[in-house]
């Protein structure tokens, strides 16, 4: 039975449906895309009894934006999103740019109810585009219009948000709907600055509103008084009804103002557990849920947590909101409100003046601060130069004092190994002569390195070479004194002979030595012990 009347209602339609510019050669599905604006309710109804295997092509993706656009209107839900993409590049394959666009603009509403604006933005652009390439039912190019208005105004955007209404509501008043031609016209007395423009606006509003029903007559009203006469006590009884009756709760907003105003705090505190619930305009009323509370924590003396709360929706806003609790486009738009047409002009004059006189005061001062800055950094820089360029030369010259010492150094080295050498090969030659006593102690005293000259030739390898031997004795201990003796003749190049001479040893000794120093450095066999040393002579200097 259920079915059959579905069959009746389906037969009543379409006796009645006029065969008005769609491309659809099922009867059905032409009545589902005619009464899409007029009654969704049906027009769901309707797609429900369809067989899509009976349809073209073209009509079942007419039939997939149809029953995804009644989705929208009905439940607000829209889980074909991302599929309905596909449909509409079928459409613009096909030129039937009219649903390519009816595509974008139900995804751009769905984008807009979710709270994501920028996209809802570009897509609405695109449908208007595809709408301006077609010839398109009044509503549909409305509803762009429209919903691109309210985009903009829900970024702020008010004087943009106004040009979208004013391209709107012709294309509404020609559609014949008083639904849509009474919300067009209300947001367009709304975003208006003109007062004859709102009053005009609000006055076709409330025209096209008594054909509907009483709640949108209400809503109508509502807006119309909260601009023309915000005092009025109507407002409040509206509220109170929407709110209460209606379920409505966004209007709980103006009731909580009224009751903190009238100091009424069970009042107030009841409407504000009402707006706090609002699940039609969540993002809106939860900045208002804030503000609100702020001001009744304050009002019942809280003043920590009222400051807690208005620093978390500052913080929120980005500093858009002001202490008064309104926005500060809001609040310019109240005061042009409250003045005369001339007052207004003469004001915004004397406004551009002063912020050209501060623009101008301001570049002047970050000019002038610009070039003492550069003056002051130059200077600053020449003195650095010169005082590296002095500290460049010193380092050069203490450079090169050392080097002078360590090349003296080297030579008295040198010629103390080469005369060891020519005394030897003379005692070698005269080696059946029995050697003087006084040759002796010459050679041992002046050949041969004593403890009071190791001790002097130490402290000055030292300062030629950065206490080499003191950081090395430190960082092993091990080290002895004849260790330290071999160490500082291997990094001034001496050879192994020339080692022997001047200590008096073998160099089986001065082996030993060397494979022992090797040990407490820590080298392995296979590690040079020249190439050490002079690796970490070099990362020392």
């Amino acid at each position: 039975m259920k079915h059959f009347g579905y069959l009746i209602v389906l037969l009543v339609a379409l006796a009645g449906c006029s065969n008005r510019s769609v491309e659809v050669s099922d009867r059905g599905l032409r009545l589902a895309v005619d009464s899409l604006w007029t009654n969704p309710g049906l027009s769901w109804t309707v797609l429900d009894t369809l067989q899509l295997n009976r349809l073209g092509e073209a009509e079942r993706h007419i039939y997939t934006i149809t029953r995804a656009h009644a989705r929208l209107k009905l439940q607000h839900r829209l889980p074909e999103c991302e599929a309905l993409t596909a449909d509409a590049a079928y459409f613009i394959g096909k030129k039937m740019y009219r649903f390519a666009g009816e595509v974008y603009y139900v995804q751009g509403a769905y984008r807009d109810y979710i709270g994501e604006e920028s996209k809802g933005m570009q897509l609405l652009k695109q449908a208007e585009r595809l709408f301006e390439e077609a010839e398109v039912p009044d509503i549909l190019r409305g509803m762009v219009y429209y919903k691109m208005g309210r985009v903009s105004e829900t970024e702020q955007l008010y004087e943009v948000a106004l040009r979208y209404y004013e391209e709107a509501v012709p294309y509404l008043d020609r559609a014949g709907l008083p639904l849509y031609a009474a919300c067009g016209w209300r947001e367009l007395a709304r975003t208006s600055r003109d007062s004859v423009v709102q009053k005009d606006a609000f006055a076709r509003s409330l025209r096209y509103a008594e054909a509907l029903d009483t709640l949108t007559q209400l809503d109508i009203r509502y807006a119309a008084l909260s601009k023309l006469d915000p005092q009025s006590e109507e407002i409040i009884r509206i509220s109170r009804y929407l709110c209460d009756s209606a379920g409505i709760h966004r209007f709980a907003y103006d009731l909580v103002r009224y009751y903190l105003k009238e100091n009424s705090m069970e009042s107030a505190k009841k409407y504000l557990e009402v707006l706090a619930t609002d699940t039609l305009t969540p993002n809106w009323s939860k900045d208002k849920y804030a503000f609100l509370l702020s001001r009744y924590q304050r009002a019942k003396g809280q003043n920590a947590q009222a400051y807690e709360t208005l620093l978390s929706l500052y913080n929120k806003q980005s500093g858009e909101i002001e202490a008064s609790g309104m926005t500060r486009t809001f609040t310019i738009a109240e005061q042009f409100d409250n003045q005369s047409e001339r007052e207004k002009n003469l004001q915004l004059q004397v406004e551009k003046q002063r912020l050209y006189m501060a623009l101008f005061g301001v570049l002047l001062v970050i000019l002038t601060g610009l070039i003492v800055t550069i003056v002051i950094v130059s200077r600053r820089r020449a003195a650095h130069l010169v005082e590296a360029a002095e500290t460049q030369m010193q380092i050069e010259r203490l450079h090169a004092e050392v080097e002078i010492r360590r090349a003296s150094m080297g030579r008295l080295l040198t010629q103390r190994i080469q005369l060891s050498k020519s005394m030897q090969e003379s005692m070698k030659r005269h080696k059946e002569d029995k050697v003087p006593a006084w040759v002796q102690e010459f050679v041992e005293t002046n050949l041969i390195m004593t403890d009071e000259q190791w001790a002097s030739f130490r402290d000055e390898f030292n300062a030629n070479y950065s206490n080499f031997l003191t950081r090395l004795k430190a960082e092993h201990p091990a080290l002895t004194a004849s260790d330290l003796q071999v160490i500082a003749l291997t990094v001034l190049g001496v050879d192994i002979s020339d080692i022997c001479r001047l200590l008096n040893l073998t160099k089986r000794t001065v082996w030993g030595r060397r494979l022992r120093i090797k040990d407490h450095l820590g080298l392995t066999p296979e590690d040079q012990l020249d190439d050490w040393l002079q690796g970490n002579m070099s990362s020392a200097q």
